[in-house]
């Protein structure tokens, strides 16, 4: 069976929800030589979930830290703000 590698890049963002600021890293998928941006991902039709991985999730009324983790998937309907973190 033949191995298929992806090619693109990890990118650190947060993401605002009604509840919730989730800091996380996405996968972001180079397509056809281009690099994609974040605004890519999100306006992918066909995906309803955003994937992210080195999770944290913190409550937006106090700013603290709710639930800490490997892997979340966050419904792409829910999202109210994402932007990517410059670190």
């Amino acid at each position: 069976m033949a191995e298929t590698t992806v090619q693109g890049k990890k990118m650190r963002v947060e993401i605002i929800t009604d509840r919730y600021r989730i800091v996380g890293d996405v996968f972001i998928q180079s397509a056809n030589g281009y690099r994609s941006r974040l605004t890519d991902v999100l306006n992918q039709p066909d995906k309803t979930f955003l994937p992210l991985i080195n999770v944290g999730m913190y409550s937006i009324d106090e700013d603290r830290e709710e639930w800490k983790g490997n892997f979340l998937a966050v419904n792409k309907a829910g999202i109210m703000f994402a932007k990517e973190i410059h670190e």
